[in-house]
């Protein structure tokens, strides 16, 4: 599945750098998606995935096949948990903002490599938190990111 994610992640930048330049009166020829495939592995998909020759594999059907690849399967936390405890805060970075930017995109990272980075951000708001909190540094900066995460809120009172 890993090599249909890179396939519709390579496919839809490429998309959008051909999408940027058109305007109503002149537009750019995006090639359709199954016209980027390697010819051996087309035939091959279309074959065993579809029963079909190639030629019969229609665009719609071949979306469909590489976001197939983008719905989460079985979820197992207890790796992803794993992989967390060796996210680390760079703080070679001078600036706080290209720390948490960093930071940022290495937890995007391994939220990818488990197939979970929308569903995470969706569903699991607190343990992206907690992941991030586990991974800042220096530790006494750390400790009053804590501290204050941990800090009960007031609760506005409905009428």
């Amino acid at each position: 599945m890993q090599d249909r994610r890179d396939f519709m992640r390579q496919y839809e930048t490429y998309l959008t750098a051909i999408n940027a330049p058109q305007t109503q009166w002149v537009g750019a020829f995006a090639m359709p998606v199954g016209a980027c495939i390697e010819s051996k592995t087309k035939r091959m998909v279309a074959r065993y995935e579809f029963n079909l020759a190639p030629h019969l594999v229609g665009e719609e059907q071949w979306i469909e096949y590489f976001k197939q690849a983008n719905a989460p399967s079985h979820v197992d936390y207890d790796s992803v948990d794993e992989a967390m405890k060796k996210l680390r805060m760079k703080t070679t970075w001078p600036e706080p903002e290209s720390r948490m930017m960093s930071l940022q995109a290495d937890l995007e990272t391994i939220l990818d490599q488990f197939n979970l980075t929308e569903l995470a951000f969706e569903h699991e708001q607190r343990r992206i938190a907690k992941y991030l909190a586990n991974a800042l540094a220096p530790p006494s900066f750390k400790s009053v990111i804590v501290d204050q995460a941990d800090a009960p809120r007031e609760q506005k009172v409905q009428e």
